[in-house]
């Protein structure tokens, strides 16, 4: 039944809205007139009562509209006192001039004469029946309203509470991941180095490998400036380290090759955000083909830095579409350069094509 009704008064539509005063008036005039037939046993012309009735429903709303303009903001007592008044003065005078002219037009056939201190008494008080049922109901609309705004409010700040400790949450974690991340960092080091010392001895390569790996340890583990960034040319030298390294790995067979242009010394750029493109060309390129020769593409001018990755793409990588480091790499974009970067790929059934540009100032 609920639904239905809910269906039939939409409670968010002025049509619903309408149709539901409609419905309350019917039913509240039938009821009256039901009444009066009972007491009375009769009825006077139909246009007689609803003609009484339009005036009777326009006080009720025009009333409604003083007392909310009065009381909206900070209460105006006088005002509200003197509207009221100056209503209850044009509802008896419209009263009269109507109950004229329908007696005039034969249309009003109530029995007995006319008399004013009856008519005014009376008229006077349906005045007041209706501004008091008018008060009523705006209170009831304002008590419902301010409950609305009570349990939105409350709403809204469960959900930032929510937000606030998901976000601290959230940082404790990234905080927690920091220090593990800062154990000890000398001792790994200093072990790298004993690594290295001693691998030297017996192949360059491999000592070669040691070095860049823990510089780019070293890069990964160093702390930002107190903007969050980095020199744009320490990030390009992480990206060097690791495409030596891999060369050292496959024997300097891999077929890419870093092109750099402009200068990098200058601008800054968040850390570790690069890395993340250039370990899906490792990971979905076929960079040992010598029919195709991958690159990475770095330029930088007048604070404007632009990558492009291209590479034939591998038969089978084992995955498909972005992975974490991508989706994290993306979501840091959005959130550190919004609408002053942007990120496409291109790709067909070989080639995968990838184009970053950002302005860094």
């Amino acid at each position: 039944m609920e639904t239905k009704a809910k269906k039939l008064f939409p409670v968010n539509s002025f049509t619903g809205m309408l149709a539901r005063h409609c419905a309350v008036w019917v039913i509240f005039i039938a009821y009256e007139l039901s009444y009066l037939y009972v007491v009375t046993g009769s009825l006077s012309n139909f246009w007689d009562y609803a003609l009484h009735y339009l005036l009777n429903i326009a006080i009720f709303y025009t009333n409604t509209l003083i007392i909310s303009r009065s009381f909206s903001y900070r209460p105006r007592y006088f005002l509200a006192f003197i509207s009221i008044l100056f209503e209850i003065i044009v509802y008896l005078l419209l009263q009269y001039l109507l109950s004229k002219l329908l007696t005039s037009l034969g249309i009003s056939n109530r029995s007995g004469s006319f008399n004013m201190e009856r008519f005014f008494i009376l008229n006077t008080y349906r005045a007041f029946y209706f501004i008091g049922i008018s008060v009523a109901y705006w209170f009831a609309k304002s008590v419902s309203m301010q409950k609305k705004l009570i349990l939105e409010l409350e709403n809204t700040g469960l959900r930032k509470a929510k937000e606030s400790s998901e976000l601290e949450k959230n940082l404790m974690q990234a905080q927690n991941s920091y220090l593990l991340a800062q154990l000890n960092p000398h001792l790994l080091f200093n072990t790298l180095n004993f690594i290295y010392n001693s691998v030297r001895k017996v192949s360059a390569s491999g000592a070669a490998a040691i070095l860049h790996l823990s510089d780019m340890m070293r890069y990964s583990l160093s702390i930002p400036g107190a903007d969050g960034k980095v020199l744009l040319e320490n990030e390009v030298n992480h990206l060097h380290n690791m495409v030596h390294l891999n060369q050292l790995r496959y024997n300097e067979k891999l077929n890419l090759h870093i092109n750099l242009d402009g200068d990098f010394t200058k601008d800054r750029i968040i850390p570790l955000l690069l890395i993340s493109f250039v370990e899906n060309l490792y990971k979905h390129g076929d960079l040992l083909s010598t029919e195709f020769s991958s690159a990475i593409s770095l330029s930088c001018h007048d604070h404007f830095f632009t990558m492009v990755c291209i590479n034939k793409k591998k038969l089978s990588t084992g995955s498909e579409g972005w992975g974490i480091g991508l989706q994290n790499a993306k979501a840091r974009l959005q959130n550190i350069y919004s609408d002053r970067h942007q990120l496409t790929v291109t790709q067909d059934s070989r080639i995968f094509k990838l184009e970053l540009s950002i302005r860094l100032d």
